[in-house]
């Protein structure tokens, strides 16, 4: 069954590698379900894919999550776009960023994500 671990940030915004929760999701679970069940509640909004309240910066494991839908995609592209351009133009370079309101859990691995 695959897990899905949150992790801590340390001061420099880095994830650690000391575990918030871990907690076991079946495959075709939803990831912020999945990290609610663990007692990791997210920020949340519109539930919808809209609002980029549930991000979640994708440590490890990305490859077993669902492929990113219209919504998603169209979201995370304004939501990179608006941090990029505060924080620079290369501040989320080589980050994979999802919406875990929008996001499943696809196949058996560890996933591991941190809040932004």
């Amino acid at each position: 069954m695959p897990t899905v671990s949150a992790r801590k940030r340390d001061e420099n915004g880095s994830p650690t590698t000391e575990n918030d929760i871990t907690v076991e999701a079946a495959i075709g679970n939803n990831l912020l379900e999945a990290l609610d069940d663990g007692g990791l509640n997210l920020p949340r909004g519109c539930l919808s894919g809209a609002c980029c309240a549930c991000k979640v910066l994708i440590v490890e494991g990305g490859g077993a999550l669902s492929t990113p839908q219209l919504k998603e995609s169209e979201s995370l592209e304004k939501f990179r776009a608006n941090f990029e351009k505060k924080h620079g133009k290369d501040s989320l370079k080589g980050r994979e960023i999802r919406l875990s309101c929008q996001t499943s859990i696809a196949k058996d691995s560890e996933i591991i994500v941190c809040g932004i």
